[in-house]
């Protein structure tokens, strides 16, 4: 899942329908719905706000793997969570664990073109040793395998050093290969939310530009049409 120069294969469809809010507001339980064609949707849910962060140390786990083990339903990750420290600038063991653990509470459900629901779990279970710094992740075998061969490659050192909403809109671009997007659409796959005094456009915009000044895209522009907003991606080709 991981080699030298720091990529990472993540199941195309956390990318595209990303399952994290780029901000945390309060406890309360969270809901997220992406609006496909044809009337189909995904919709996750969590007894509390999981965060783009928290997406992160889950990404970043799976990369320092030292040890996998494949069981019949379900393959471990283990790793020192001290490398984990390294990749994400983080040294706090235990928000490593609880974003973790926040992640094995939260539920996406596919419904497909023959209204036939799929529920699906990115982990089921986390255990750390404070005493040895082993971190041990268990995930659904069938996660595993969509990760392995569903996948689309990340830089997972660029998506770290991305703020929050940024990390939304990097998966998202990398995972279709259109160029225009309905502003409201780019919102919606950012899981971008009024925050403060600023508006969601406001806040898409400088998502933009960070992507911009991170040489993720090379340009975008804003247009409109039928009183429709859009945005126009000059993208860089990623391998």
């Amino acid at each position: 899942m991981n080699n030298k120069k720091t990529e990472l294969k993540v199941y195309r469809r956390l990318l595209k329908y990303p399952p994290f809010v780029p901000w945390r507001q309060g406890n309360d339980p969270m809901t997220i719905i992406h609006h496909l064609k044809r009337q189909i949707r995904i919709t996750i849910t969590a007894p509390e706000p999981v965060t783009v962060s928290d997406a992160e140390k889950l990404y970043s786990s799976i990369y320092c793997s030292d040890n996998i083990k494949d069981g019949e339903e379900t393959v471990n990750f283990i790793t020192k969570i001290s490398k984990i420290h390294k990749l994400t600038n983080c040294n706090n063991d235990g928000y490593i664990v609880s974003a973790l653990e926040r992640i094995t509470k939260l539920t996406i459900k596919y419904e497909d073109k023959k209204k036939k629901i799929i529920v699906f779990h990115i982990i089921d279970k986390v255990e750390f040793d404070p005493a040895t710094g082993i971190l041990s992740i268990r995930m659904p075998k069938d996660t595993y395998y969509a990760f392995r061969d569903r996948a689309l490659t990340i830089n997972l050192k660029n998506f770290i050093n991305l703020k929050p909403g940024a990390k939304n809109l990097y998966g998202f671009f990398i995972s279709n290969s259109g160029k225009k997007f309905r502003e409201d659409l780019l919102i919606e796959r950012a899981v971008i939310t009024a925050a403060r005094k600023d508006n969601v456009q406001v806040i898409l915009k400088r998502s933009l530009v960070e992507l911009k000044n991170n040489y993720i895209i090379k340009s975008f522009e804003i247009t409109k049409k039928s009183g429709q907003r859009y945005i126009n991606i000059g993208k860089i080709e990623h391998k």
